[in-house]
């Protein structure tokens, strides 16, 4: 395997675990607040599942609403980049 091989092994390995890392941040943001809410349960209040199906609803909305702007981000950039290779 030559160099540029594994270069661009490498770059294509670092493109798939950037693509597939928006999947663990829903996960994590909605594991994350679910386990606030039922923190909050246990110490504060006595509502049972309310508080951690809320955190939970509430952390998959901050997920998908990230994975939104990175994927708008993202595609802005594309654009910009297309644009600029047709003009040359």
């Amino acid at each position: 395997m030559t160099g540029s091989q594994r270069g661009e092994m490498v770059h294509e390995l670092n493109q798939g675990l950037q693509h597939s890392s928006g999947s663990f941040e829903l996960v994590a943001a909605s594991a994350l607040f679910a386990g606030i809410g039922w923190a909050f349960e246990q110490l504060f209040f006595d509502t049972s599942p309310l508080l951690t199906i809320a955190g939970a609803m509430f952390g998959f909305a901050i997920g998908a609403s990230s994975l939104v702007i990175q994927y708008t981000v993202r595609m802005k950039f594309e654009d910009a980049d297309r644009a600029a290779k047709a003009r040359q």
